[in-house]
């Protein structure tokens, strides 16, 4: 069940994301660029879920941030690369 909540919060994240951005004028409708966001979207979601599992972070918290991380999509995945590289100590420009 969290699985199918966690899939949830990050697609709803990510309509949302793609949504303002059409209002905005930054993006024309195209069917690609909406599944495209909602990829990245629930890929960023899933990530967030196992950061708040494996830091005992509460359901409420983690649906919480599932939804803000869908919404960033790849500014989210760009923070836990960030993260990642403070982890194991590479730099910036290092590939791993």
């Amino acid at each position: 069940m969290p699985y199918l909540s966690t899939f949830f919060l990050s697609t709803w994240g990510g309509v949302v994301s793609h949504i303002t951005k059409l209002r905005n004028g930054r993006k024309k409708f195209q069917t690609k660029e909406l599944i495209f966001d909602l990829v990245v979207s629930t890929f960023a979601g899933l990530i967030t879920f196992y950061f708040c599992r494996a830091a005992n972070v509460s359901e409420t918290m983690s649906a919480v941030l599932i939804a803000i991380s869908g919404h960033m999509g790849t500014r989210a995945i760009a923070g836990f690369e960030t993260l990642y590289r403070r982890v194991i100590g590479a730099k910036e420009n290092e590939e791993t």
